[in-house]
Order: C-alpha cells, then sequence, then structure tokens
C-alpha cells in the first residue's frame, strides 16, 4: 500500500535507436524486394508507390522536427499538432497499399538472389518510418495522451522492431503486458550490447549497458507497483534489480528501488545502505559541483582572470541522474529520518530548477524535523517559496494535487510562524 501511494515510478525514455552502417538492419520491416533490376531501380510499376512514400516520410520528419521544436519551448500543444501531423503523413492510402501488397508478393514469389537494390532502401525507410512515430509517441506521452502514444508506438513496431519502441511502450503500459515488453526490449538491448562489444566500440557499448540496467530497472518497480499482489514480488524485484546491477555496477537506479524494496519489507538498515551506495555515486560529485559553482561565481566579480585559472582543470562536469529520480530518492531519505542528506538531494534540484512547488516544501519538511530556531527560519522561507511558485502559476487552480500541496503548505507555514518569536 506505501508504494502504491507514494508511486515513486517514473517513467524512462529510451531513446530510438540510429542505423550503424551495415551491423543495423531494421528488424521486422519490410523483406528486401528481389523484383529489382540488376542495375537495383525499382520497377516501374512500383516507383510510383516508392516517390510517393518516401514524399511523405520526408513530410513526417519535417513535422516531427517542429514537433521537438515547439516541445523543448514548453508549447505542448503545438507540439502535439505536429506529432500528429507526421503519423498522418505515414498513413499510407488505399492506392498505396495496394501498390506495396503487390510489391511484397512479387518479391515473395521471386527465386532471385538479389538482395542490395530496393530492398536496402525499404529497410531504411521502415527504420525511418519507425523512428519518426517513436518520436511522435514521446511527444503525445508527455503532453498526456498515453493511448494515443501506445497505439503509435505499436504501428512504430509494425515498421521495425526496435528495442526503444518495445521499452516505450512498456513505460507506458502497465501489468503484465508492460512486463512482456520489457522482456522483449531487454532481449534486443542485450544483442545490440553483445555486437558493439564484439566490435570493440567501447562508448557504445557502455551507452547500451546503462540502457540494459535501467530497463531491468524499470521492470523490476512493476513488482513495487501494478504487479506488488503476487505472492512472489518481493523476489522477483530483487532478481530483477541484480540483473540491472551486473549490466551496469556503476548505475544508482537499481540501488535505489532496491533500498525501496527494503523499506516495504521492513528492513529499513539495510535499505539505508543500499540507498547510501546509490547516493555515493553521484551526490558527492554534485555538491561539489555545486560548491565548484557558487564559489567561482564569488571569486569571478572579485577577480575574472584567477577565477578562470583556478577552476581551469579543477572540476569535471556532473551529470546527476533525473530530478524525478532525485526527488523520489529524497523522499525514501525522509522516510528513513534522514533528514540533512535529503536536504542535500534537494538543493542539487533547487540549483537546476527553482520552480518546484514540492521540492520547497520537503525542504521545509526536513528543516523543521530537525528542529533549532535556524532550521524553522529556513523552512519558513522555503514554504514561502513554494507557496509563491504555486501562485505564481496558479497551479492550485488546475492540479488537485497541487491544490492539497498548497492548503498544507499554507497550515504549515502558519504554524511555524505562530511558534516563531516575534
Amino acid at each position: 500500500e506505501r508504494r502504491k501511494e507514494q508511486s515513486h515510478h517514473h517513467p524512462h525514455q529510451y531513446s530510438t535507436p540510429r542505423p550503424m552502417g551495415k551491423r543495423r538492419k531494421s528488424r521486422g520491416g519490410a523483406k528486401k524486394s528481389s523484383a529489382a533490376s540488376a542495375a537495383g531501380t525499382p520497377p516501374a510499376s512500383t516507383s510510383a508507390a516508392g516517390s510517393g512514400r518516401l514524399a511523405n516520410l520526408k513530410a513526417s520528419e519535417e513535422a516531427i522536427s517542429r514537433a521537438e521544436f515547439h516541445q523543448a519551448r514548453g508549447e505542448l500543444d503545438t507540439a502535439l499538432t505536429f506529432a500528429q501531423q507526421a503519423v498522418a503523413l505515414l498513413e499510407p492510402s488505399s492506392a498505396l497499399k495496394e501498390q506495396q501488397s503487390k510489391t511484397q508478393s512479387s518479391a515473395a514469389a521471386s527465386s532471385s538472389s538479389s538482395s542490395s537494390g530496393s530492398g536496402d532502401v525499404s529497410g531504411e525507410w521502415d527504420f525511418r518510418e519507425s523512428a519518426v512515430l517513436e518520436s511522435a509517441a514521446l511527444v503525445g506521452a508527455e503532453v498526456g495522451e498515453a493511448v494515443w502514444a501506445m497505439a503509435v508506438l505499436r504501428r512504430a513496431l509494425t515498421h521495425a522492431c526496435t528495442s526503444s519502441a518495445l521499452l516505450n511502450l512498456a513505460e507506458l503500459s502497465g501489468g503484465e503486458a508492460a512486463l512482456r515488453c520489457f522482456d522483449a526490449g531487454i532481449r534486443l538491448l542485450r544483442e545490440e550490447h553483445a555486437q558493439v562489444s564484439a566490435q570493440g566500440l567501447a562508448d557504445e557499448a557502455e551507452q547500451l549497458a546503462q540502457q540494459v540496467a535501467l530497463a531491468y530497472t524499470s521492470a523490476a518497480e512493476l513488482y513495487l507497483t501494478d504487479l506488488c499482489e503476487l505472492p512472489d514480488a518481493p523476489q522477483q524485484c530483487e532478481l530483477l534489480l541484480k540483473q540491472a546491477l551486473q549490466a551496469d555496477p556503476r548505475s544508482p537506479q537499481p540501488l535505489q528501488v532496491m533500498a525501496s524494496l527494503f523499506i516495504s519489507l521492513h528492513r529499513s538498515p539495510e535499505a539505508l545502505i543500499l540507498l547510501s551506495r546509490s547516493l555515493d555515486l553521484w551526490l558527492p560529485a554534485a555538491v561539489a559541483a555545486l560548491s565548484s559553482s557558487s564559489s567561482s561565481s564569488s571569486s569571478s566579480s572579485s577577480s575574472s582572470s584567477s577565477s578562470a585559472s583556478a577552476s581551469s582543470g579543477v572540476m569535471h562536469e556532473v551529470d546527476p541522474p533525473s530530478i524525478d529520480f532525485r526527488i523520489a530518492t529524497a523522499r525514501l531519505l525522509q522516510e528513513l529520518e534522514q533528514w540533512e542528506r535529503a536536504i542535500q538531494v534537494l538543493e542539487t534540484i533547487v540549483e537546476e530548477a527553482d520552480d518546484i512547488a514540492e521540492v520547497w516544501f520537503m525542504i521545509a519538511f526536513c528543516h523543521r524535523k530537525m528542529g533549532g530556531d535556524d532550521h524553522v527560519d529556513t523552512a519558513v522561507e522555503a514554504l514561502q517559496r513554494a507557496k509563491e511558485v504555486i501562485e505564481m502559476y496558479k497551479l492550485e487552480q488546475v492540479d488537485s494535487e497541487l491544490s492539497a500541496l498548497y492548503a498544507e503548505v499554507s497550515r504549515m507555514l502558519a504554524e511555524l510562524t505562530a511558534e516563531t518569536p516575534a
């Protein structure tokens, strides 16, 4: 019940794969046509179908590019409009469907060994169409059109069966259906990892290992939410998380989720050890980066040249986990009454995005629990900031959860103000 109420699972979006030379072929796409001439030119009867498909593909790629542009600017309604346009452009007309059907029948009937002509082009088009559809689905998911996004992802899989489409579909699905998609997506990811490892592509192999670990972790979280009623849910969850750590021992996500599992099982000491291991993988570097940033900014006001020389080579760039992940981590630290470390985690978020009311409320909650006049004063300041954020965007009028948060912020602020001596 604690897991269902907290629902700390935050979907991870898996990036659309890109073709990597001859090694990467579209999976599950159209079969290679052997009806082309020796020169590799499509037959005259299919050239119109091919040119029409290519024109639609290029137009859809332009539309999805516009969708992603507006998505990056936060103009989600406009982004969704262009994403829907991109999907519609890939819907073949009835005449084109008939021509494609004839082409496939001709290819199946032919026994020619030539496979380097229009089939390669068709496979490339399948892959590009799948990529457009996946991108459109991710736009739809962000806007809240989950049902539409799932339908688009299923359609993407008919063009090219990619790990990213399967895993994104799993994130949007639930229960056993999601588990099946995760299983299929992880299998493809592991195949891709084996291929790039065999080719000695270390950087790409590392990226794929991270994706495998994230996929195992997301699958494990199903046993904390949708599938938590199964009798072997804890065992299955822990097994998947161990597989995630085998894939990428440096990933903080599986350790965090395993800590959440152990809290659910009332194994708090073990949960704290796991959560500390997860934090050690990223928090010290993130805190050091914050300190370096603040010190360099203050020193630059007095001496810009000395600041530049002092900062060079001292700190490398830090890429902390997502904000959603850090909020979930802070919640777990609060459950374990690790107030100072929770504040450390939350402060890394404030430095990156200071307009999240929930984060300010959590900071206030931690300071109040720590007690003392200084902490109470800081709690009041954080609550005032949370209230300002909600009022600025009028969020309490459009979001029931934020409306409840606004009421709680106001209540706690009134209590602390009354407790604070004038």
